[in-house]
């Protein structure tokens, strides 16, 4: 079972940096400098490569919009992250700022339902940032239109 779910999130990491690269790579094309045309009908640029390039990030990004599998599998990528990333941060956190008297009994009574609730939060934040970036890049994406 382990295994299954190290294959798991390797392929959320993977989905997690395509998706990262064809939105980097919308917002670095679609500069009209780049390539004067950059839209779902039509794409053309200033050389051959670029325009393959262009076409490869408006693919990424369509199967992205359209079936959501990417962009989910992204996210669950980002939570495997940002869970692997927590104990580095936190370490490096109470070398910055050492824990106050007294707070091994708080940590000892923080409940089940607390911690979960702390995650829900998060997440709900993650999620929340995600969505205002898709806005932002509609607004961004439209205003080429």
């Amino acid at each position: 079972m382990s295994i299954v779910f190290l294959i798991f999130r390797i392929i959320c990491y993977a989905a997690l940096g395509v998706v990262i690269l064809g939105v980097v790579g919308m917002l670095v094309l679609s500069n009209p400098e780049v390539c004067s045309s950059f839209s779902t009908g039509s794409i053309s640029c200033r050389s051959e490569g670029v325009e393959e390039l262009a076409k490869l990030t408006m693919g990424i990004l369509l199967v992205s919009a359209f079936t959501g599998v990417p962009v989910l599998l992204a996210l669950f990528g980002l939570f495997f992250a940002l869970r692997a990333a927590t104990p580095a941060i936190v370490r490096t956190y109470r070398k910055i700022r050492p824990p106050p008297e007294g707070s091994e009994e708080q940590a000892e009574e923080r409940t089940v339902l607390q911690k979960v609730g702390r995650a829900g939060k998060i997440m709900a934040y993650i999620l929340g940032a995600f969505f205002l970036s898709a806005i932002i890049a509609g607004i961004y994406g439209a205003s080429f239109q």
